[in-house]
């Protein structure tokens, strides 16, 4: 009886390990899949890599201030102050201004309503930089 509980031990490790490695191996692969999927490169109509497609179009000033992200990591004031001097759209505009505009919240003497708000215009900017990035990246 000893012998047989120690076999049945013995195949029911190797059976979990099996069955958890491949679902954790299958995990991974498709975890991997969808990281590439980031790591694209954009390529432009003649096939070559296309780091800055807006060079030498007119909103090359502002696709390159959007794209800064070395200044939004080191000087994120900095970084919406270029946005907002290369702008021509009022309502991106004020959407940087109201970036600007957080630096100065006190957000330990906030209110909920005002924490609400200061959320929502986040997530409003968040879109519109995710959107202008887009036509940036993927104009024609």
């Amino acid at each position: 009886m000893r012998l047989a509980g120690e076999v049945l031990g013995i195949v029911f490790a190797i059976l979990f390990f099996g069955i958890f490695g491949s679902l954790a191996s299958q995990n991974i692969s498709g975890t991997l899949e969808q990281l590439e999927q980031f790591e694209e490169p954009y390529y432009g109509e003649d096939s070559e890599l296309q780091d800055m497609p807006w060079s030498g179009t007119e909103k090359e000033a502002f696709c390159t201030a959007l794209d800064n992200y070395d200044l939004s990591y080191d000087d994120e004031y900095a970084y919406y102050e270029e946005l907002l001097a290369v702008t021509d759209d009022p309502e991106f505009a004020a959407l940087v201004e109201a970036q600007l505009d957080s630096f100065e919240l006190d957000f330990e003497n906030m209110t909920e309503e005002e924490y609400t708000e200061f959320l929502d215009q986040t997530e409003a900017w968040a879109q519109a930089h995710g959107e202008q990035l887009d036509e940036c990246y993927y104009m024609e």
